[in-house]
């Protein structure tokens, strides 16, 4: 019986290299050239679909149904990996029946080679635009310093990183954010770019860590139960509000110990918020807007509407501030060079 299985990508290509997938004898060679690899990558990076791959399960301890070969890691033209019989599996495997060729430019692109060239990517590509470049070279000198920019305006600069160093960067991070030493190496070793262009609709799609940091200046480390709704939850619901418009970064504020921890539960926020005696101060400091007319529950959706474009504002306000601060630690780093690499000061 059929059965259909959600895998990532590189859980595949772990699946390959550890000859769980294999091909069968029936399946033609590789096929592809180099711009439909490029291509199927940039498909994979936009997120559109690239198809179902069909595979046919094998068991162990048993005759297998086919004559099978493993998938090429370095491809070179002309050059074929014959199939292999055996009398019996060791282990379960299975055939790719439909999606070799999709399969296969996976494997070369992020772990091999294609005819003596690696992949490349443009880590400055314009995600914003889904404009990114990949390229197959056998000398990254070969690669171009810059490119057209995807707004038609002239050129851009480009940084340009193999992707199988990439990927096995990222495969050993050990699930960090900000994975390894020799990727942040990159950050360090070019000159810095800022994109200011933000969407005040989108930002529970932004990193709660961050926002928390822009809002308050603090760290990361929030704990969930430090983290309240300015407008109660279960007014909001009374109203009629789901959950996904209550629970929305609009809503959220730190609990201040001794202001708003306690006797503020379940009280509209005009009626809680209008005794505080550094009332001006508590709204300046959790982007709470002024207008009075908003600390009702029934002015609720605007009261989001107007405490997004005071994120906004904030988010901005601070990039600004960190750009300069990175620059000018950049500087800094440049001018005094030492033996054990580059040390950014940075105000705490």
């Amino acid at each position: 019986m059929a059965s259909w299985e959600d895998l990532r990508i590189v859980d595949v290509i772990e699946k390959i290299q550890r000859k769980e997938v294999v091909l069968p004898v029936i399946q033609r060679e590789l096929v592809w050239d180099e711009e439909k690899i490029e291509l199927l990558f940039d498909t994979a990076l936009r997120g559109d679909s690239f198809g179902a791959i069909m595979t046919l399960k094998d068991w162990r301890n048993k005759e297998p149904l086919f004559e099978f070969r493993p998938f090429i890691e370095d491809y070179t033209a002309g050059r074929f990996i014959f199939s292999t019989k055996v009398e019996k599996l060791s282990e379960d495997i299975s055939y790719v029946v439909d999606g070799q060729q999709r399969l296969s430019a996976f494997y070369i692109g992020l772990t091999g080679s294609y005819n003596g060239k690696d992949l490349y990517f443009d880590l400055f590509s314009e995600w914003d635009k889904e404009d990114f470049y990949l390229q197959f070279v056998s000398n990254p000198n070969e690669l171009k310093k810059q490119v057209d920019a995807s707004d038609g305006g002239g050129k851009r600069r480009t940084l340009w990183y193999r992707v199988k160093d990439l990927h096995s960067q990222l495969k050993n991070a050990g699930g960090q954010k900000f994975p390894t030493p020799e990727i942040f190496k990159v950050y360090i070793d070019h000159p810095l770019h800022f994109k200011e262009d933000l969407d005040e609709n989108r930002l529970d799609d932004y990193d709660f860590d961050f926002l928390m940091y822009i809002i308050y200046g603090k760290k990361s480390g929030f704990r969930r139960e430090d983290i309240d709704h300015i407008h109660p939850y279960s007014i909001l619901e009374s109203k009629g509000f789901s959950p996904d418009k209550i629970n929305t970064i609009a809503n959220y504020q730190l609990l201040d110990y001794g202001i708003n921890r306690g006797d503020k539960n379940n009280k509209e926020l005009k009626d809680w918020i209008s005794g505080l005696t550094n009332r001006d101060d508590y709204l300046r400091r959790h982007l709470i807007p002024n207008d009075e007319n908003l600390w009702v529950s029934d002015n609720y959706e605007k009261f989001v509407e107007e405490r997004k474009k005071n994120y906004d504002r904030q988010i901005r306000g601070r990039v600004k501030y960190m750009k300069r601060r990175l620059t000018a630690g950049m500087r800094f780093a440049y001018a005094h060079p030492n033996p054990y690499g580059l040390r950014i000061p940075v105000n705490r």
